[in-house]
């Protein structure tokens, strides 16, 4: 389902407003936990759930798979920053 431009994106659980920003995410795959900071995400305004975007998403399964590829039981990673577009 494709939202109208100029529309806001609301929050599949509480139907709060989505707001693009960065985020810090937890994640755990079989064992191994990977903290991932500056995620570009869409996060409620209400509840605060974040909702990675689709580029960030990409990124984040490449960092899991290679964490856990190579047997890390904890680790942290900043992602860099990318301007926002105008």
């Amino acid at each position: 389902m494709a939202i109208e431009p100029g529309r806001d994106k609301l929050c599949p659980l509480c139907g709060g407003r989505l707001q693009e920003k960065t985020a810090t995410l937890p994640f755990v795959v079989k064992g191994t936990v990977v903290i991932v900071k500056g995620a570009l995400a869409e996060v409620c305004e209400d509840c605060g759930e974040a909702f990675l975007t689709g580029k960030a998403t990409d990124e984040v399964v490449a960092l899991l798979q290679d964490a856990v590829s190579r047997g890390v039981e904890l680790t942290v990673v900043t992602l860099p920053q990318v301007p926002s577009p105008v």
